[in-house]
C-alpha cells in the first residue's frame, strides 16, 4: 500500500477547480454539486494558485462572519499549498500530509494540476486490501476444512 504511486490511487482525476475571483458561494455550490470536500483554485492555465477546503469555509468564512456571496475565493483559500507529483508514493503523501496538517493534496505534473488526493482515498484503498485478505483467508479456511 505505502509503495503505490499516487497516480495509481488517485480517484479525483476530474479536478474541481475555480479561479481566484470566484465567490465562496459559487465554490461551495460547485463543491456540493460534485460531492467534494476540497477544490483547486487555479488560473486559466490550470496553474495551482491555492486550495479551498471545507475547513477553509468554516474557519475563514463562516466563523469570522464573512458574506459568502461577496467574498472572493482568492481571499480565503489556502495559498501555495503543499502538492505532490503523481509518481510519488502514498508513503510520501502521508508524510507530507501529516507534516503540513492537511487532508487533501493537489497532484501536480509539469506545473499543471492533474488531480487531488485525500486521506479518504488512502483509507478506502487500505479497507479494500483488508477485505481482500479476509476473503483469501476465508477461501483458504474453506479449502482446509
Amino acid at each position: 500500500m505505502l509503495h503505490r504511486r499516487i497516480e495509481d490511487v488517485m480517484k479525483h482525476r476530474d479536478v474541481v477547480h475555480a479561479p481566484p475571483p470566484a465567490t465562496v458561494q459559487q465554490a461551495a455550490r460547485l463543491m456540493a454539486a460534485k460531492h467534494v470536500a476540497a477544490m483547486i483554485v487555479s488560473d486559466e492555465n490550470d496553474h495551482l494558485a491555492g486550495i479551498f477546503t471545507e475547513r477553509d469555509l468554516v474557519c475563514r468564512v463562516i466563523a469570522p462572519g464573512l458574506d459568502p456571496k461577496a467574498t472572493r475565493l482568492g481571499d480565503v483559500m489556502t495559498p501555495h499549498p503543499a502538492a505532490i507529483a503523481p509518481t510519488a508514493t502514498v508513503r510520501d503523501a502521508l508524510i507530507l500530509m501529516d507534516g503540513c496538517n492537511v487532508r487533501h493534496l493537489p497532484v501536480v505534473q509539469n506545473d499543471h494540476v492533474v488531480g487531488i488526493v485525500s486521506m479518504r482515498d488512502f483509507v478506502s484503498q487500505e479497507i479494500a486490501e483488508i477485505e481482500f485478505q479476509h476473503e483469501k483467508e476465508g477461501d483458504l479456511a474453506e479449502t482446509i476444512w
